[in-house]
């Protein structure tokens, strides 16, 4: 059985992480995370942080935002999970690429037009809002493919690298780990979870979706269907 979850990394849903875990009791907790990122979660070395490419530190300080005006500290949801995940004795994977590498790639390949495209957008993030958040997580539920391709002529580059290609190896990552274990559960950023469920290919798959776990009414069914199972 395969389980997974959608969140969004600046969202208050830690508990409802931690009680999926809890009562799935997967074999294996996997995370969109590399170790790189997640040994950054743990440390407050503003020197350090610096040293990562200035595109990683501009979408950090977006999600940081919005993340204070729910009262969490951005990734909290990912950090939750494998710390739940060691609690209930379960294997913690980092299925991820590098971020840093692929991010410094990214810049490096992008053309001058899509990085000025990009910067005027990450302009305007600035002034976003905890509504806004919350809004464009509804907008693009039930029409990711739509919301991708349209992102995807804006900005070719950053989309193969940081949505196609870590897709690609996310899924080479489960897929090592679904030969070991039979009750796996994944927790990646929402708008992965379609693409990934494609590219397994499998049958087995039970996906709980950031839009649902928003909404109280929908929470509260799933959790109910989880505890009864």
């Amino acid at each position: 059985m395969i389980t997974i979850i959608g969140t969004g990394h600046v969202f208050n849903i830690s508990e409802q992480i931690a009680f999926f875990i809890k009562h799935i009791w997967p074999d294996v907790v996997l995370v969109e995370l590399d170790a790189t990122r997640y040994n950054a979660m743990n440390i407050d070395n503003t020197e350090e942080k610096k040293n990562f490419p200035r595109m990683y530190r501009s979408v950090a300080k977006y999600q940081n935002k919005i993340s204070k005006k729910y009262g969490v500290v951005t990734g909290n949801e990912m950090f939750a999970a494998v710390q739940t995940g060691k609690l209930i004795g379960a294997e913690i994977g980092f299925i991820d690429d590098n971020i840093v590498r692929v991010i410094k790639e990214t810049q490096a390949e992008m053309s001058f037009g899509e990085k000025i495209r990009y910067s005027l957008s990450s302009f305007n993030t600035k002034f976003s809002t905890k509504k806004h958040a919350k809004r464009v997580t509804k907008n693009y539920y039930g029409r990711e493919n739509e919301v991708i391709e349209i992102l995807r002529k804006k900005y070719p580059t950053l989309i193969r690298k940081l949505f196609d290609e870590r897709n690609e190896h996310m899924v080479t990552n489960i897929i090592d780990y679904l030969d070991r274990f039979s009750n796996v559960l994944i927790v990646v950023g929402d708008l992965h979870v379609e693409s990934i469920t494609k590219l397994l290919g499998r049958k087995d798959i039970r996906k709980i979706r950031l839009n649902d776990i928003l909404n109280t009414s929908s929470l509260n069914k799933i959790k109910a269907e989880v505890w009864n199972r």
